[in-house]
């Protein structure tokens, strides 16, 4: 190729190009360069609105994160094949390049003579002096100091710190040719899984030493860490955080909002927010020490806060198989309490409270927890002083429940339940109480150990008491009476209610164990061991009291016992059993009145006189009235004395009407006659049946009577009944059974008396 002697003439007409005589053709194009880098992650979400009772607005989103770096540059392209140049002409002229072609050289000049229009910050005019101030401005690779500001402007600019030799990559802010802050990558050695070459922010001391890192970045795991204050708002100074910045932005706002997705490999806890405070090692007293503190600040003027909150808790915290409003593990013991309120305000709670248990489903307050901690336990005790602005009632406990506006029934409601308690394996309770006042209740002025004030109605009762076990009380008892100073029992309550009321009622059936006796009122007065008189022991006493103005009781009876009283083998309205001797009566009436008696009287023996009369062992003058044959056979007068008059005259026959139909009435006779004047004639049961009555009908059918039909009461031997005989007399002897609903005649029939 031919050489130019003077390679820099400008061409004419156009801005010059310099062109260098090489030996080859120019090298290929450089490769493209690498992809850019990924996008950097999107920052944070905005925090959610809080809804204390209605959902408030989604915050708003979070601003875009920072783009990433950009890679690092693609490898370079291979280099393309030597351009192939066409040599310049021969003949004797110089040409320089242009456009790809080659124009004649003009002739003479150099760089300097060459005119350059000055671009960008170059202002020299000629081409010499704009390389020689290109040469003075410029940055140099091998390492160099910019006293000016570096802009990057273009399309993703990055700026690459590469460390090759596993030491320290640093950012050095300084001050006066001092450090001030470090920004380094460390050089800890990348051991797989993203870790190594850790990024931290270091602040360098006056002396030039480094500090401790203020900031890190760990490369595997993204966490950062901080070694001093953080301050938001405003200095941290006493402060590890502190933030005190002004809260805008939304209806809703969060001082510190926690918003994160627990992922996969965390299989044991998650806590939003955790203290673990410590003390140092050294001898000092910290009065207190408060993981989470809620203080209340200054409300402006014209502000109103509805609702204030130390602690919440949001109701959608429900989604774990256990959810906790608040958690407290701290173990039993002394001065430790998982919940511990000082102040005097009251506490709600609009769910049902466990105290060792948390079956609740069925109960607002459920206590199961165990009991120890010392010898004499209560696991519900109330202690307070009632302070002087009590002045009309005070309950330690009161129960005052509801029912629903609802048609439903309840079988039973208990204010107060103590129920049956398990006695472990080789446990022993000496005294059980289901309800237990103590001995020092006795300060006030009036003092009950047990108060109903429920007034009298049906099914009402103060005091009621459907266990079978015996009840005890040591002191005297009142009902409508508390004076009580000389009695055990005093009874003074009007007696109301019914036509018929009383004072005193038992009502007790006798069970099969008892087989000895019973005694429903049983007294065994006994004295003191010491000398002393008493007047009178009366083990009964009735004692009648003013009868009130206009009324009067038509019979007022010291001791009644009733007809009812007829059930035993030997049934007494009245016993004594006190052995003869001075002084002693087993009856004595020392009142003037009268005394009468319906029934009859043995005197001197225990013979049972009967239903009448008197049985006496010694002579004796008795006038009485007595029975007559009416009487005798309808059993009208069984307290009557019989006369044989009366026998004989009860023993004569009694003539049936003829009928269709006879019905004997058992009460008129007892030995009955029957002329029969017609066949076809019924025998109906008879009436007024008295068992054990004994008698015969005597029938006389003449030439045609028959009976054909027979009450059912008639039995006869075999089940067959007779026919009668004509021309005679038949007789039918009977013996009565049953009762008058149900009687029973039993038959025999002896035939044709001549």
């Amino acid at each position: 190729m031919p050489t130019s002697s003077n390679p820099f003439v400008p061409p004419s007409g156009t801005a010059f190009n310099i062109a260098l005589q090489g030996p080859v053709g120019p090298q290929g194009e450089q490769g493209p360069q690498g992809p850019i880098g990924p996008t950097g992650p999107t920052g944070p979400k905005g925090d959610t609105g809080d809804d204390s009772t209605v959902p408030g607005p989604v915050g708003p989103q979070g601003p875009q994160g920072e783009t990433g770096p950009q890679g690092t540059q693609g490898i370079p392209g291979p280099t393309g094949p030597q351009g192939i140049i066409e040599e310049a002409p021969v003949n004797g002229t110089a040409y320089n390049r242009k456009n790809g072609g080659w124009i004649a050289d003009a002739g003479g000049g150099s760089a300097g003579s060459v005119t350059f229009t000055p671009v960008g910050n170059i202002i020299a005019t000629d081409v010499q002096g704009a390389i020689a101030e290109l040469d003075t401005e410029k940055v140099a690779k091998a390492g160099d100091t910019m006293t000016g500001d570096l802009t990057l402007t273009k399309g993703t600019p990055v700026v690459t710190v590469n460390d090759t030799g596993g030491a320290l990559a640093e950012f050095r802010y300084m001050r006066n040719g001092a450090r001030r802050w470090i920004m380094r990558m460390g050089n800890e050695a990348e051991g797989g899984s993203n870790t190594g070459s850790n990024l931290q922010i270091t602040p360098v001391s006056d002396a030039g030493s480094l500090l401790t890192p203020a900031f890190w970045l760990d490369r595997a795991t993204g966490n950062a860490t901080l070694s001093g204050n953080v301050g938001i708002g405003s200095p941290a100074a006493g402060y590890n955080l502190r933030i005190n910045k002004t809260s805008t932005g939304a209806a809703t706002v969060f001082g510190v909002g926690l918003n994160t997705a627990v992922q996969s490999d965390v299989t044991t806890a998650i806590n939003g927010f955790h203290s673990t405070l410590t003390t140092q090692a050294a001898t000092f007293t910290l009065p207190a020490m408060t993981h989470f503190a809620a203080v209340q600040g200054a409300l402006g003027a014209g502000s109103t806060v509805t609702s204030q909150y130390g602690f919440f808790v949001h109701s959608s915290l429900i989604g774990a198989t256990s959810n906790y409003g608040f958690g407290g593990l701290i173990p039993a013991g002394a001065n430790r309490w998982n919940l511990y309120m000082s102040g005097t305000a009251n506490n709600y709670m609009a769910g049902s409270l466990g105290i060792g248990q948390t079956s609740l489903a069925d109960r607002s307050l459920g206590i199961s927890k165990g009991w120890t901690g010392a010898t004499t336990y209560s696991s519900v005790y109330a202690t307070g002083t009632i302070q002087s602005d009590v002045t009309l009632q005070a309950f330690t406990f009161r129960s005052q429940p509801a029912t629903a506006v609802a048609a439903f029934t309840l079988p039973q409601f208990f204010h107060y339940s103590a129920d049956f308690v398990t006695i472990g394996a080789g446990s022993t309770v000496t005294s059980q109480y289901g309800f237990y006042v103590g001995s020092g209740l006795t300060t006030a002025t009036n003092n009950y150990g047990f108060f109903g004030s429920i007034p009298a109605g049906t099914n009402n009762w103060n005091l009621y008491l459907t266990g079978t076990a015996s009840n005890y009380m040591t002191g005297s008892l009142g009902i409508g009476t508390t004076t009580l100073t000389d009695r055990n029992l005093g009874i003074a309550k009007n007696i109301t209610g019914g036509t018929t009321a009383y004072g005193i009622v038992t009502n007790g059936i006798v069970q099969s164990d008892v087989t000895t006796a019973v005694s429903y009122y049983h007294a065994t007065i006994g004295t003191q061991a010491t000398a002393f008189n008493v007047g009178s022991l009366t083990g009964y006493q009735a004692t009648q009291s003013v009868l009130g103005a206009g009324s009067t009781a038509t019979n007022v009876f010291g001791f009644v016992a009733t007809s009812a009283i007829i059930g035993g083998t030997n049934n007494f309205g009245f016993y004594s059993n006190i052995p003869a001797a001075a002084g002693r009566w087993n009856f004595f009436g020392s009142g003037t009145a009268r005394n009468h008696m319906a029934g009859a009287l043995s005197i001197g023996a225990q013979t049972d006189p009967g239903t009448g009369g008197l049985h006496v062992e010694g002579p004796l003058s008795l006038a009485t009235a007595a029975a007559t044959a009416a009487e005798y056979r309808n059993n009208s007068a069984p307290t009557k004395i019989l006369t044989a008059g009366a026998v004989w005259s009860a023993a004569a026959v009694v003539a049936l009407t003829d009928g269709a139909t006879v019905t004997p009435d058992l009460s008129l006779g007892i030995d009955f006659s029957w002329a029969l004047g017609a066949a076809g004639r019924t025998l109906a049961n008879p009436t007024n049946l008295k068992p054990g009555q004994k008698g015969v009908i005597i029938l006389t059918p003449g030439a045609s009577g028959t009976i054909t039909t027979w009450g059912s009461a008639y039995k006869f031997p075999g089940g067959i009944k007779p026919a009668l005989t004509t021309g005679g007399a038949d007789i039918i002897s009977y013996v009565a059974a049953g009762t008058s609903g149900a009687p029973i005649m039993y038959c025999s029939l002896a035939s044709d008396f001549k």
